[in-house]
């Protein structure tokens, strides 16, 4: 299997924040969940991960506030992937299963509904 990653997710949807969480445990990373920009800052100064999965339209400070406040913190060895899309505001109301629950790999699918920063 790898090496364990402490993971870090931070996304507006729920169901995305479940199916990531579900996703990357069952592959042995411990991995917690946030919902916001203020609740991300907090998870990373309790327990700095190593890997941050951030959605730019976090709300609550959104990734910008997260990315300045890790650069004035100098959590420079924390890997980020940056996701954009598909947001409970920008999702169309029928939406089918496996886009809610993508197919996930470690940085993401073309059918996720993500374009990938890293």
């Amino acid at each position: 299997m790898g090496c364990t990653q402490r993971m870090l997710i931070a996304h507006p949807d729920e169901r995305y924040r479940s199916a990531l969480r579900r996703w990357f445990g069952r592959r042995g990373h411990e991995v917690v969940t946030v919902d916001s920009g203020v609740t991300c800052v907090r998870a990373l100064r309790d327990k700095t991960p190593d890997v941050l999965v951030l959605h730019q339209g976090l709300l609550w400070g959104g990734a910008d506030g997260v990315l300045e406040v890790m650069r004035q913190d100098g959590f420079s060895d924390v890997s980020v992937v940056m996701l954009q899309g598909a947001t409970p505001q920008s999702r169309p109301k029928r939406r089918a299963t496996r886009e809610i629950a993508p197919n996930v790999s470690p940085v993401a699918t073309p059918t996720s509904g993500y374009d990938v920063f890293a």
